[in-house]
Order: structure tokens, then C-alpha cells, then sequence
């Protein structure tokens, strides 16, 4: 009860109390097959509807929650061994979503493609445990989506916020 959902009213910015019903399923799988490495994959199920949106032109619909894609994936492996009086590690971790709006108006402009997210890190941490470098690698496949978009059709323009592309970095942690 009393979702509060975001809309724009002829350029106006409007928040009304809706209701919504989502009905879901999680289920996650933690493995460490050998010493050091530890695997992980999640996925979940989801079904929403917001109930009694109200069009532009006074119509009156169920949409879609926005951001909330029918199926989504985590992973993550990350294998840890002992090396140089410290510990090298290396790990890959990722997400997959599912095709979803962006928006409550579920316009067609608001969806948004499913896609893969996925990152990479190796690490060393030194004698105990005082210090880490870390060099890694996010959004390897340098996926472009978006994960905010707001349709001003009234004023002509669609307003889209995207992930960040592909980036990469050295982390030092003391």
C-alpha cells in the first residue's frame, strides 16, 4: 500500500501513493569446491504491477515497477592462495539484468535492454594483514546502459543517467 510513485504532469513533477503488489523468488548458491576458492551465484525472480497509474490523458492502468527486472544474476569466484609471506588473490563478479523500465510511466523510451555488468580484481595483501594493493577492472565489457531515464516528452527530450563505462584502477589500502 501507498507505493509512492514518480511521474511527470506536463513538466510538473508529481509523487502519488499507488498501490503495488510484487510477488518474488531468491535463491543463492555458496560453494568452495577446493581450499581457496569460493564460488557464488544468486538469481532472483520478480513480478510487479503498480496498480491505478494514471496517464497523461486521464486513462488508467497497471505498469510495471520501474528498476525491477522479471530476472536478475550475481556471480562471483574469487580464488585466494598464499604467496610471498602474504596472500594473492583474484576474483571476476557480475550481474545480469533482465530487460526493465526505468520509469513508472513504462514508456517505450524508459526500457531499457538487458545487459551484463562485469568486473575483475586481483589483489595482494601483505604480512599480516596490515596492507593490500589492488588492481582491478570494472564494467570490462564496457557495457553501455542506463540506469535512470525520465521522458520530458512534453519539452522534447528524454533525460538518461548511464553506468559508468569501462574503468580500471590501482587500490592501496593500509
Amino acid at each position: 500500500e501507498n507505493y509512492q510513485g514518480f511521474t511527470l504532469l506536463n513538466l510538473a513533477q508529481e509523487i502519488t501513493n499507488l498501490d503495488a503488489e510484487v510477488v518474488g523468488a531468491e535463491a543463492e548458491l555458496f560453494l568452495t569446491p577446493v581450499e581457496g576458492l569460493d564460488l557464488l551465484v544468486a538469481i532472483a525472480l520478480l513480478d510487479s504491477e503498480v496498480k491505478g497509474f494514471t496517464k497523461p490523458n486521464g486513462d488508467v492502468v497497471n505498469r510495471e515497477l520501474p528498476q525491477a527486472p522479471t530476472f536478475s544474476l550475481n556471480f562471483v569466484a574469487r580464488y585466494e592462495w598464499p604467496a610471498f609471506n602474504g596472500t594473492l588473490a583474484a576474483q571476476v563478479d557480475g550481474s545480469y539484468l533482465d530487460e526493465q523500465f526505468l520509469a513508472l510511466d513504462n514508456s517505450p523510451v524508459s526500457l531499457e535492454p538487458s545487459y551484463w555488468d562485469v568486473n575483475a580484481r586481483v589483489s595482494y595483501t601483505g604480512p599480516g594483514d596490515k596492507w593490500t594493493i589492488a588492481g582491478w577492472v570494472k564494467n570490462f565489457t564496457d557495457a553501455e546502459h542506463r540506469i535512470y531515464s525520465l521522458d520530458v516528452g512534453g519539452a522534447g527530450f528524454v533525460n538518461s543517467l548511464y553506468a559508468p563505462p569501462l574503468s580500471a584502477g590501482v587500490t592501496v589500502s593500509y
